[in-house]
């Protein structure tokens, strides 16, 4: 888990003083599960391993209403995906200065997506090979045929994972359909 520091901002902060005890107690135990992003999985279930193994007291119920007070007082903006529960802590980045970031561990929040549909928050050399593999794909595509997963890497330069991420990203069923 990463290391975070809380700045002294945060004792007047209207926001974050509207929270009841349990709720900014959740605040601090959420932030150390959060990525370089601010997101993490708050799933209660998922929340009450990782956060409160210890701790009998703290319920899914509890989980759930210290979630939903954080939503309410704008420190969380939630999204679902794939029956799983994300949050976005909503000033993250004012308080973080990270000058390098460890890969997202959460899907990108909706709001988030460029209009080109990518993650931003990809590294750019990812970028870069997502353009090469977008070029593969479609002149491989040319002949007819349904391109190779092997095909695809080889022609882009790139490995299969990061031709698998690019379809990942891209949905592209013409593609992957029958070559997961």
């Amino acid at each position: 888990m990463p290391n975070r520091i809380i700045k002294e901002s945060i004792l007047t902060s209207p926001n974050f003083n509207k929270l009841s005890d349990g709720a900014e107690n959740h605040f601090y135990r959420l932030l150390l599960v959060t990525d370089d992003w601010g997101c993490a999985e708050i799933t209660p279930a998922v929340i009450k391993g990782k956060c409160y193994p210890l701790k009998s007291g703290a319920t899914i119920v509890n989980i759930e209403a210290w979630n939903q007070e954080l939503v309410d007082n704008k420190i969380l903006k939630t999204w679902e995906e794939r029956d799983r529960i994300f949050g976005e802590y909503m000033t993250f980045d004012v308080h973080n200065d990270l000058s390098e970031r460890h890969n997202p561990k959460t899907p990108c929040p909706p709001w988030v997506l460029k209009d080109k549909g990518f993650d931003p928050r990809i590294p750019d050399k990812t970028l870069e090979a997502f353009g090469r593999i977008n070029v593969a794909i479609t002149e491989l595509s040319k002949n007819g045929g349904k391109p190779h997963l092997r095909e695809i890497a080889n022609k882009a330069g790139s490995s299969l994972s990061t031709v698998r991420k690019y379809l990942k990203e891209t949905t592209k069923p013409d593609v992957t359909d029958g070559y997961r």
